[in-house]
């Protein structure tokens, strides 16, 4: 079995997002909004070529968007809304398209 949609949002888990998620090649959905996630997205993020959507909101993630996210040419939905990022936008996101 290959797990493929991950929805673990709106519960009260912590801690860092586990780097081995990441890992997760075939995934298309991940869920971890609403939680009180902290850490950072790893850069392996960019291997999880099959990723259509990725919603992070409501957490407490720091550290920079990694520019690996520009990797995911399937990624359609996108949201890390109200974490504490620092940095800017990656250029790489801008330049996403099919």
């Amino acid at each position: 079995a290959v797990l493929m949609d991950l929805d673990i949002r709106g519960n009260k888990l912590s801690g860092p997002i586990p780097s081995e998620i990441f890992n997760l090649a075939q995934m298309t959905m991940l869920r971890l909004d609403d939680n009180m996630f902290s850490g950072t997205i790893s850069s392996e993020i960019g291997s999880m070529e099959e990723l259509q959507g990725f919603l992070l909101a409501n957490n407490n993630v720091t550290g920079t968007i990694p520019s690996e996210i520009g990797r995911l040419k399937k990624l359609t939905k996108l949201n890390l809304r109200n974490n504490n990022f620092r940095g800017s936008i990656p250029t790489e996101i801008g330049l996403m398209s099919s």
